[in-house]
């Protein structure tokens, strides 16, 4: 049943994605109070650590990585939910006018490539043309 539950929800993250829908997964794990307190300890130490902060920056493997790591595994999938992330009035409108007068723009996103190829579409920034 839980097996079903997350291959489920995985496709509809895909679904929703591909739809160029924001999403946000639910999760959870229930912690006694000792190993909250004894994980918070260490977790505060390496974040006060420079030499964890600059391994971290330089993406190298860290404590503070693996503490989050730590914290963020054997999660319960609780649900999962999208919303549509409408732009602001007038954007598609600006965004052609300013391609209109030979202005480059460049779009910098952190989306999947689906996402961000909708949101162009969306904008104006990306046309069949």
């Amino acid at each position: 049943e839980e097996r079903q539950a997350k291959l489920t929800t995985t496709k509809n993250l895909c679904d929703w994605g591909n739809d160029g829908l924001r999403t946000l997964v639910f999760a959870c794990r229930k912690l006694g109070r000792d190993e909250l307190d004894s994980w918070a300890e260490r977790y505060e130490a390496a974040r006060s650590s420079m030499v964890e902060l600059n391994k971290r920056k330089n993406k190298q493997p860290n404590a503070i990585d693996d503490l989050m790591e730590e914290m963020e595994s054997n999660l319960m999938l609780q649900g999962a939910t999208a919303n549509e992330d409408r732009l602001q009035p007038q954007v598609p409108e600006t965004i052609a006018l300013f391609a209109e007068a030979g202005i480059n723009l460049w779009m910098l996103t952190g989306d999947k490539q689906e996402t961000a190829i909708n949101i162009g579409f969306a904008t104006k920034l990306i046309t069949d043309t």
